[in-house]
């Protein structure tokens, strides 16, 4: 598959992988293992050594590296792969955020190159076994989302084919995995029932779940941002400063001005 249309980089992904011509570089690549995620399955399958997920980190080309150390921003892609355990679908481990010098979770911009995905989006209380909110969101490709400060996520394949997303952060976030692993998880399992809908499991980890409320992503207000522009064009063309200081647009970065209820 040629992403060039849809990233503004020619690159090929094939079999799993990404083909990088001579003038981009990356900056790190590592696979999930089923048996890695075992932590947060809902039913853990040790010794299993199937990648469910490929992440690779720091795309650019070899001309703007100064560019985007300068900018403090990555650009990554992630291949999540049709694997069900169990009947479970196919998800990343699940993060949350670190926060900038304020004390405000570092966004996130996500675009979905290929594939449909389904992500599930949870705030914790000051007990992260206990969620404020938590929110279903479906997505298909050429779509794009913020996830807003002070949100945890993870992301799932539902579909029979490999799902590729690419991403937007700072270099300055770094991710904690550490709750999701304590909490088994994020605070519903998706599990495909017999007619082939999702059913909604919730994660017995935690003290407290509040019910499920489906979203659909928008282009918040108030940043300025264009969609139409890939993520990599994005990053050169347009101000993306509330990616590396999110304290100065928190009002911007919350969930009804990044989604709106179906």
């Amino acid at each position: 598959m040629n992403l060039f249309l849809k990233t503004g980089l020619e690159l090929e992904y094939i079999n799993g992988d990404i083909e990088l011509p001579e003038d981009i570089c990356v900056r790190d690549k590592w696979d999930r293992t089923v048996e890695a995620m075992s932590p947060v399955l809902f039913l853990s399958n040790p010794g299993d050594k199937r990648a469910m997920y490929r992440v690779w980190r720091g795309i650019y080309k070899k001309e703007d590296a100064e560019f985007f150390d300068n900018l403090k921003i990555s650009y990554d892609f992630t291949a999540v792969f049709p694997v069900k355990i169990n009947k479970e679908i196919a998800k990343t481990f699940g993060h949350y955020h670190s926060r900038d010098m304020m004390g405000v979770m570092y966004p996130e911009i996500l675009e979905v190159i290929s594939g449909k995905v389904w992500w599930i989006l949870q705030k914790p209380r000051l007990d992260p076994s206990e969620l404020d909110e938590i929110y279903f969101v479906q997505m298909e490709a050429g779509e794009k989302v913020i996830i807003p400060a002070g949100y945890g996520h993870n992301i799932s394949n539902p579909a029979g084919e490999d799902l590729i997303l690419a991403n937007l952060l700072c270099t300055e976030d770094k991710h904690d995995y550490k709750t999701y692993e304590s909490l088994r998880g994020a605070g519903y399992y998706l599990i495909e029932s017999e007619n082939q809908q999702v059913e909604f499991k919730k994660n017995t980890s935690y003290k407290f779940v509040p019910e499920i409320i489906k979203l659909k992503p928008k282009n918040p207000p108030g940043l300025g941002l264009d969609f139409k522009e890939s993520l990599y064009q994005m990053a050169k063309n347009q101000n993306l400063e509330f990616l590396s200081r999110p304290h100065k647009y928190a009002a911007l970065l919350t969930i009804e001005n990044c989604f709106e209820k179906i």
